[in-house]
């Protein structure tokens, strides 16, 4: 069974694909840019960075997955209806080309947890996406099934697929919290059941982290990088952004704003869990900011085992994979 397990986020999208009876997925990031192709700037250095992957949007030539930047006079989604948007599509469709197959069996995805609590968004979801789409010209691609997920239990079916020792995922209580670009989500699990009343999203998350960096370093420098350069330097492991050509370290600015917006979320999620917050087994901490909102974990969780996978960015589309 040839299967998807995809997370389509604000800043990037994270596909693992593969047949299930192989063992371990493929799996690829790219950023979460869309635009009509007729966008795309032209270029006269850095020619090897990639502009994306061309598809076909309501019968206009797009191109999704490129870095960020290529596109001229774009904006980002940053809503609830995010999956209703024409560049969701695209980088849908960018991910079924990624795949090279014509049919796929299942796709597994997510949505923020306060949008799967709607149960019109995931029935919306499901319909969209299981279909025959035409992506490109001259190529369709056909989705069998969409199982839709809340966002954190691919983190949490991707610890499961790998643990040798499944102890605390079968009897104890483990919330995962994912920080991504425009939400940062937690589920919780009881006995490997999903705890939907006290599962839930804030919107503290990296968008509005990066936010307060850009302005703290704005503060020191008369100037600020802007969120979109920010954003490219952590997503491209850079530790330094221009700032009128001058080079400034950004790892003391993201500690400051983790510091102010963190402990934010870890109240949320506390108070959501109510008298339950004092026995959680295992915080498992997931998403493109998960290590900066670890000290703020760890406050709010003091006798919780607190564990961040290798490769935090992809725990969603591996477990969704899995769980196909």
């Amino acid at each position: 069974m040839y299967a998807m397990g995809l997370d389509i986020g604000y800043s990037q999208i994270k596909i693992a694909t593969g047949d299930t009876r192989n063992g371990a997925p493929h799996v690829l990031v790219r950023p979460a840019a869309a635009g009509p192709r007729s966008l795309v700037s032209d270029r006269f250095i850095g020619g090897d960075a990639p502009i994306g992957t061309d598809v076909l949007v309501q019968g206009v030539a797009w191109v999704a997955g490129g870095e960020t930047g290529l596109l001229q006079n774009t904006a980002r989604e940053m809503h609830a209806d995010y999956t209703t948007t024409d560049p969701y599509r695209a980088l849908f469709y960018a991910a079924l080309r990624l795949t090279g197959q014509s049919l796929i069996d299942v796709v597994v995805t997510g949505l923020p947890v306060s949008h799967f609590q709607v149960p019109a968004h995931r029935a919306r979801l499901e319909a969209f996406m299981t279909q025959d789409h035409l992506v490109a010209p001259g190529q369709r691609v056909k989705v069998m099934k969409t199982v839709v997920l809340p966002q954190p239990a691919g983190a949490y079916l991707d610890l499961a697929s790998r643990s040798e020792d499944t102890t605390i995922l079968d009897e104890g209580r483990v919330v995962v919290l994912d920080v991504g670009h425009f939400s940062a989500d937690w589920a919780v699990f009881e006995r490997g059941q999903f705890h939907n009343l006290v599962s839930g999203s804030s919107l503290k998350a990296m968008s509005k982290l990066l936010d307060v960096a850009n302005r703290l370093i704005a503060q020191d420098h008369e100037g600020g990088p802007g969120l979109d350069n920010l954003e490219d330097a952590l997503r491209h492991n850079r530790d330094t952004v221009l700032v009128f050509g001058e080079r400034v370290a950004i790892a003391p600015y993201l500690a400051t704003a983790a510091r102010e917006l963190a402990p934010t979320i870890a109240t949320q999620l506390r108070a959501a869990l109510r008298d339950q917050s004092d026995n959680v087994d295992l915080v498992l901490l997931v998403g493109g900011g998960a290590r900066l909102y670890r000290e703020a974990a760890q406050q709010a969780f003091p006798k919780s085992r607190l564990e961040t996978p290798d490769d935090v960015v992809t725990a969603n589309a591996r477990g969704f994979w899995a769980y196909a």
